[in-house]
């Protein structure tokens, strides 16, 4: 089935989730290097994807929610149909439509490769994609504003880490694990934590 306007151009809602860092064997694979963790990357699930030469260097583990609008320059974007894809060490392997030897798949290396928010899996309760906390107000000890969400970080902890900045441009590492972290009101934007601004 031919291809409409429509299907080209990218949703608003697009989150960066990895980097093409190179090819795998002679058929055509890509290798991604995701940006959380590659068995839970909604990259595994999703039947398209959308790619672009990337900008700037490869964000840090965890850092793969986007801080600015992805479709700001919405003509860089190319959608790719996701034929198949699996984790492989920490990177995930993807073979996508048109792209059939090793070739072909060189020519995608430091691409960035994003999937629509809509496409990913639904969360279980008490579990939150990483780009949801993204730009969500933290509320601490004595209702105090910790500042906004800026960006989650895995530094190889057993648990990520809320990168805030608050209204001063002070930064805060805060461990996003209970009983640290309390109620999270994805709706209103809101997460509540027990920390002050003095930790």
């Amino acid at each position: 089935m031919p291809r409409t306007a429509a299907d080209e151009t990218p949703p608003a809602d697009l989150v960066e989730l990895g980097r093409i860092v190179g090819t795998y064997g002679i058929r055509g694979w890509i290798k991604v290097q995701p940006h959380g963790r590659a068995d839970e990357s909604a990259l595994g699930s999703s039947s398209e994807a959308w790619i672009r030469p990337a900008r700037g260097p490869i964000p840090g583990p965890g850092q793969g929610a986007a801080r600015e609008p992805l479709t700001a320059d919405a003509s860089a974007w190319r959608r790719v149909e996701l034929l198949d894809a699996r984790p492989h060490s920490n990177a995930l392997l993807l073979r996508i439509d048109a792209c059939d030897n090793r070739e072909q798949a060189a020519l995608l290396k430091g691409f960035a490769i994003a999937v629509s928010r809509s496409r990913f899996p639904e969360s279980e309760p008490g579990e939150y994609y990483w780009v949801d906390l993204i730009d969500c107000e933290v509320i601490g000890q004595q209702g105090v504003v910790l500042g906004r969400v800026l960006a989650v970080d895995d530094f190889g902890a057993p648990h990520p880490v809320l990168r805030v900045v608050g209204p001063d441009g002070e930064t805060h590492l805060i461990p996003f694990v209970a009983p640290i972290i309390g109620e999270v009101d994805l709706a209103a934007k809101r997460i509540a934590a027990d920390w002050a601004a003095d930790y």
